[in-house]
């Protein structure tokens, strides 16, 4: 029964993630309303984003988008240093910035 209930939540978070006809605000919208308005409520959902995203087991750009977009606006309200997903919004952060650098210096070498 457990396992059935984790099938269905991973089921409800890829919908959210997966929604391309809705803005960020409105995936925030529905994240809350499928997972609980309190971060503690969000949390092992939030938890769930971050393996996902972790493991690169989104299948496009924009799930991974959504996804860090709900994992900093989840937590926007509190200092950004009391953020549980910090580093891993730090790292995609720094992942992005390399592959810009690495895209640059190609074409100039090009």
């Amino acid at each position: 029964a457990a396992s059935m209930a984790a099938a269905r939540d991973l089921a409800a978070l890829l919908d959210v993630v997966g929604d391309a006809s809705r803005s960020f605000g409105d995936h925030v919208h529905a994240f809350r309303a499928r997972f609980g308005a309190t971060a503690a409520q969000q949390f092992g959902a939030a938890a769930a984003l971050g393996v996902l995203l972790d493991d690169n087991a989104l299948g496009t750009q924009q799930q991974r988008l959504v996804a860090l977009y709900l994992l900093y606006a989840l937590y926007d309200a509190d200092r950004v240093t009391r953020n549980p997903f910090l580093p891993l919004l730090a790292d995609a952060l720094l992942t992005a910035a390399a592959y810009v650098r690495a895209c640059d210096d190609d074409a100039r070498r090009g």
